[in-house]
């Protein structure tokens, strides 16, 4: 029973890769249409990095399938989605994707956390990690994304250009703006705490595993603090300029050196088995040689 409902897993969350693949690229090219609006603007530099980095997070989670680690694909999954709301311009075309965009924004630090505390060992070490990813995933999602936006109504704050917030339970302004306000402050908080955690979790692991894990994890605190300052700048009421731009193509090559600290264990691997053949076929033809 249990391996079915592995199974059964693991091809939903193949059959989630393509969807959130098309939703990077659909992200960076309504970016490129909408470069005010949108957090990494209109060059094509920032464009190809947040690209480079969604559908590489995507590839990582596709090989880490393939061996069955299904949390470790849910995580870069996660944080590919994650990334792509953030850049998605605002407000957002269509109802599905506004409503995307509130609730999953803060969605990659949270993701790229719960990758490095599962990786290399693709399952959970302790009980703590596991609690520390789901308190990155409650700050995040539940307290940035779900909870302001049951209380935000777009056309009632004034915003005659967003869409309908297919979420909305009650339009509360004071409680909404209470919470936009302290809620990003409560996020750094969490940001740090689970930056420092990760990097905990990193120095105490055995000489191997740290040195797999080295850039997975420094790549996850990373993106952490860049969330932290993100998030001090939000509670500060500030809006989008130069600066936040910045911090959003550093959280996007924080993500694409994840992908490549995730994707590089199986080319290493591959590499090891390569000269491995090589010696063996050597080894061989020596010892023909010998008898001959």
């Amino acid at each position: 029973m249990r391996h079915d409902h592995t199974i059964t897993r693991a091809r939903s969350l193949y059959l989630l890769c393509a969807p959130v693949a098309a939703l990077v690229a659909v992200s960076v090219i309504d970016a490129r249409a909408h470069p005010d609006a949108s957090l990494i603007g209109g060059g094509a530099g920032a464009s190809v990095l947040v690209l480079v980095a969604g559908i590489a997070l995507v590839a990582g989670a596709v090989d880490v399938l393939r061996r069955r680690e299904l949390a470790p694909a849910s995580a870069l999954l996660a944080a590919s989605g994650g990334l792509a709301l953030y850049v998605l311009p605002q407000p957002a075309p269509g109802a599905a994707l506004f409503t995307a965009g509130l609730l999953g924004a803060g969605l990659a630090p949270a993701g790229a956390a719960h990758a490095a505390l599962l990786y290399p060992r693709g399952q959970w070490a302790s009980t703590a990690d596991r609690r520390f990813a789901l308190m990155g995933y409650l700050v995040q999602v539940g307290l940035l994304g779900l909870l302001p936006a049951l209380l935000f109504d777009p056309a009632r704050a004034g915003c005659s250009a967003c869409a309908t917030n297919l979420l909305l339970v009650h339009w509360a302004p004071d409680t909404w703006a209470w919470i936009t306000r302290w809620g990003p402050r409560a996020a750094v908080v969490a940001d740090v705490i689970l930056a420092g955690w990760v990097l905990r979790r990193l120095v105490g692991r055995p000489q191997l595993a740290r040195y797999l894990a080295a850039p997975v994890s420094l790549a996850a605190v990373s993106l952490l603090v860049l969330a932290a300052v993100a998030n001090t700048r939000a509670s500060e009421g500030r809006g989008v300029d130069e600066v936040t731009r910045t911090l959003c193509l550093l959280s996007a090559a924080a993500l694409l050196i994840l992908a490549g600290g995730i994707g590089w264990r199986p080319l290493r691997a591959a590499r090891v088995r390569a000269a491995l053949g090589r010696l063996t076929l050597a080894a061989s033809i020596s010892a023909d040689e010998v008898r001959g």
